[in-house]
């Protein structure tokens, strides 16, 4: 098997180093980025909600 990968795809294979370290640095950014979506989201979210038009706490007039 190693053999037939490494005719297939000989430079994945000499650096597969290089690509699981990019691959748990691709990891991290969407953990990161979904972690600081989550943080703001959430409590923009809740605030539409709350403000619309005939829910509790409508702003305005």
């Amino acid at each position: 098997m190693a053999e037939l990968l490494n005719q297939i795809i000989p430079d994945v294979v000499a650096r597969s180093d290089q690509l699981w370290r990019a691959f748990w640095e691709t990891i991290q950014m969407v953990g990161i980025s979904g972690a600081i979506s989550l943080v703001l989201g959430i409590p923009y979210g809740v605030l539409l909600f709350t403000t619309r038009e005939g829910a509790c706490c409508k702003t305005g007039r």
